[in-house]
């Protein structure tokens, strides 16, 4: 008996089942593929959840959301999932949807709900499988970190942080090969199907619920490349690496956990030091957050191995039925948790988001406490040295193909920098995160619309790098990389999200200025940044205000426009722009809106009091900009002129406002 094989024969209490043929490479391969197209889905559904709350409301939309994520007690459906027509029919559902998603970019409501349906359901049907055999936790731990480093290569390669944008040949072709992969794997495995089954597992329904929360710390930060690139202020190879090299890195503790046999303390212990680690990931910066999210893959490695640790073997119909439904229950916690992370700034949670992630492990231990069976004992260090021949081997082979093709891809075209004059065109474009209205998350139709904007240097609000309403997507990294153009980005409710100044003309010095919450929902910021030209300095503040209307709203944005007021401190030649959430309020005669209400000032006054003129409207929303609301606004100092007007251009393809265009002149 090979290596491998005494070790998956050990893994579980229970002998494997007479003419049964161990193919640890056919399930690994299987599931890690199971896992990455899971992954993208879930990455294409957030975003499209988000959006439907804008047509449903708080309370129908979870209603609907949870109805898709029930999907997988279709699992329940098939006889025993040991049969080999299971397995390959969930492999062939599996493929064919992440064709679907890669063929239909950016994909429709529809598309997306139905792909994510089957998904999830299939997922199930997989991860059933692999664990009704010898091996199974090892199986399903390590195509779990070995899905993640995939997922990361594939990114890296295409030089994108989403595979939305993915498009061409070469794209389309390694499509194909993922595809088709769960299906070639599931062809490999020749299992006995005559193999009569095992009891069902007490602890199986909290062990499948552990395996989907733990999905969430994983997506949103461990091995996310968008967010450890984003925190760690680092290039996207650099990100990618860190991703793809942690699984390697995570394939050989989770090999190393299972020949040691961990138990469950050895899981519990993991969980507590992985809960810390993600804690720690949404404060830190530069250098820790490369290595809290390689430490976090390995954990998570680790600690599906305790998880998922003595299953029986060949579930019947009430294990099967268990499994389903601890499935369901773990992708709806893990959907919910995650989708509460963003939504914490519009509906405020009773503690930090930053505290969820942690909360997701902390289900998942619970998860472990599940299971009653003992814990088994009695690998050699040698079963170790066994599969640790092949897995930094594969591993490091994958980084080094995608970090050499991420380098080769990533060359971003060069940068301009010509010096600024005037007059300067200038232009403020919230773009929801480029969502278009279906929800999809589309870059390059944000790229069309910022070239048909055609401005000298554009202020964008809402911003999403990593953010999971953001598909997890970085798009001042995607901006960079494929513009000659300067960009810089200003956090505001978090690392993930906020204001960016995108400039074709050299910018000197910037400014990031972070603004007073107040009674606010989200925290704000502003960029302030300096540009050369042949009158002199030209000064360029662009911002975004606190949106709630709230007596506590009206007061956070006059707080944060005196924070702008004290650092511009009157310089000369000084341009304000941005999204302001100016408070409209229905007119008595039935007109426009009033800008100004009977019993406040208009937002913008402490601006207009301090010399900043405008050619917008600073009495009726005549010049709509958002919906019916005049929440957008160019303000320069006398020495500067807008000539001619600003102009509000027509509704744009992406995000939820209108962009605004200001030609500068010297006064």
């Amino acid at each position: 008996m090979s290596t491998s094989e005494r070790i998956l024969a050990t893994d579980q209490p229970l002998p494997a089942p007479t003419g049964t043929t161990t193919r640890p490479w056919a399930s690994i391969g299987l599931v890690a593929s199971t896992l990455l197209i899971l992954m993208e889905v879930l990455r294409t559904l957030y975003p499209l959840g988000y959006a439907l709350v804008g047509d449903l409301g708080f309370v129908v939309t979870p209603l609907v959301l949870l109805l898709v994520f029930l999907s997988p007690l279709l699992a329940i459906a098939t006889p025993h999932l040991r049969r080999r027509q299971e397995l390959l029919g969930a492999a062939a559902a599996i493929g064919t949807g992440r064709v679907v998603l890669q063929l239909v970019a950016p994909p429709g409501l529809t598309m997306v709900v139905i792909v994510t349906v089957v998904a999830l359901a299939a997922t199930t049907v997989v991860l059933v499988r692999a664990l009704g055999r010898s091996g199974g936790a090892l199986t399903v731990a390590l195509g779990f970190v070995l899905a993640a480093g995939a997922d990361a290569c594939l990114k890296s390669v295409f030089a994108t942080w989403d595979r939305v944008w993915q498009t061409g040949a070469w794209p389309l072709a390694v499509t194909l090969v993922v595809g088709a992969a769960p299906l070639l794997f599931a062809l490999a495995d020749r299992r006995d199907d005559s193999a009569a089954p095992g009891e069902p597992c007490s602890g199986r329904l909290g062990r499948m619920f552990s395996v989907a929360v733990l999905l969430m710390p994983t997506m949103m930060m461990v091995a996310s490349v968008a967010y450890i690139g984003s925190s760690a202020d680092a290039s996207l190879p650099t990100a990618a690496l860190a991703t793809i090299g942690g699984a390697a890195l995570a394939a050989m503790a989770t090999t190393t956990a299972a020949a040691k046999h961990i138990g469950r303390r050895g899981a519990l212990a993991a969980a507590a030091i992985l809960a810390i680690v993600v804690r720690a990931l949404s404060t830190a910066e530069g250098i820790p957050v490369i290595v809290l999210a390689v430490v976090g893959q390995c954990l998570v490695g680790v600690l599906l191995v305790g998880v998922l640790s003595d299953e029986p073997e060949s579930p019947t119909r009430a294990g099967v039925a268990r499994s389903a439904l601890g499935a369901t229950l773990g992708f709806v916690t893990m959907f919910a948790l995650t989708l509460l992370h963003p939504l914490h700034y519009e509906m405020p949670l009773p503690i930090s988001n930053t505290w969820l992630p942690t909360i997701a492990v902390a289900l998942s231990a619970m998860g472990l406490l599940a299971a009653r069976s003992p814990a088994p004992t009695g690998a050699t260090a040698s079963d170790t040295l066994g599969w640790l021949r092949w897995a930094p081997a594969l591993g490091m082979g994958v980084a080094a193909v995608g970090v050499a093709a991420a380098l080769a891809m990533t060359a971003s075209a060069e940068r301009s920098d010509r010096a600024g004059d005037l007059p300067l065109v200038v232009a403020s474009f919230n773009i929801d995160q480029a969502a278009t209205e279906s929800g999809s998350i589309d870059f390059r139709a944000a790229a069309d619309q910022l070239d048909a904007i055609d401005a000298d240097v554009i202020a964008l609000q809402e911003v999403g790098r990593g953010w999971s309403l953001s598909g997890m997507s970085d798009f001042p990294t995607w901006l960079a990389q494929t513009r000659g153009e300067q960009l810089h980005f200003a956090p505001a409710a978090d690392r993930q999200f906020g204001n960016a100044l995108l400039s074709r003309v050299g910018i000197g010095a910037i400014l990031v200025l972070p603004l007073p919450q107040g009674e606010g929902s989200m925290a704000r910021s502003a960029i302030v940044a300096d540009i050369s030209t042949q009158v002199g300095q030209v000064k360029v503040i662009a911002t975004h205000l606190q949106h709630r209307n709230s007596a506590a709203g009206i007061d956070a944005r006059e707080q944060e426009l005196q924070v702008i007021l004290t650092t511009w401190a009157g310089a000369p030649r000084t341009i304000v722009i941005g999204d302001f959430n100016v408070d409209n309020q229905p007119a008595p005669d039935g007109g426009d809106k009033l800008l100004v209400g009977p019993d406040q000032r208009f937002t913008l006054q402490p601006l207009i009091d301090a010399g900043f003129t405008t050619t917008q409207p600073t009495e009726r929303c005549t010049m709509p900009t958002s919906n019916d609301n005049c929440s957008d606004y160019v303000l320069v100092t006398p020495d500067l002129a807008l000539d001619p007007p600003v102009v509000v251009l027509p509704p744009a393809p992406i995000g939820d406002h209108r962009p605004i265009l200001g030609t500068v002149r010297d006064g």
